[in-house]
Parts: structure tokens; C-alpha cells; sequence
């Protein structure tokens, strides 16, 4: 799992370093092909992981009554798996 979060963090930063805002979702990194695939949570076997997100919003998206506001931008990501690894640390803190 550690290495799996590395390389999706890592992922995220370069992709921000190519575009200039981070990616808007998962599939993002592969299209640009940063990952090669979306790997899975090995605690839940599945592509479960939670993402932190930003939102975008200028100022003028409540001026002219039409916002404009991009998707978030992923800015973090972990396990999204319930409970506890065997040292009671909780999985989602990975």
C-alpha cells in the first residue's frame, strides 16, 4: 500500500508540474500517463481510495451569477479501507 500511495502521490505532483493545477480525477494520471493504471487498495481489493479535493472558485463566479468552477482538483489521496492495520493505526491515515 505504501508504495502504491507513493507512486499515486508522486503521480499528482508531476502532473501538476506538467499542467499547472493537479488532476481532476484518478483516471487523469493514467490518461496522461503518469500511472500506467489505477492500482487497488490491497486491504479492500478494490480502487477504494479517498481523495482530498479542492475546489476552485473565483471571485467573478459570484458576480456573474453563471459559475464557471472546474471539477476539484485532487490534492491528496489514501486508503480508503475501514479499521486498523495490526498497530491500531487506522488504514485511512495511509
Amino acid at each position: 500500500m505504501h508504495a502504491d500511495l507513493a507512486r499515486m502521490r508522486n503521480a499528482i505532483f508531476i502532473y501538476h508540474s506538467k499542467h499547472g493545477q493537479n488532476p481532476h480525477s484518478l483516471s487523469d494520471l493514467v490518461r496522461d500517463g503518469e500511472l500506467r493504471e489505477i492500482p487497488l487498495d490491497p486491504i479492500t481489493h478494490e480502487a477504494t481510495w479517498r481523495l482530498t479535493t479542492r475546489e476552485n472558485v473565483r471571485v467573478d463566479d459570484f458576480q456573474t451569477g453563471g459559475a464557471q468552477t472546474q471539477p476539484p482538483e485532487i490534492i491528496e489521496i489514501h486508503s480508503g479501507a475501514i479499521g486498523v492495520d495490526s498497530n491500531g493505526k487506522a488504514w485511512s491515515s495511509y
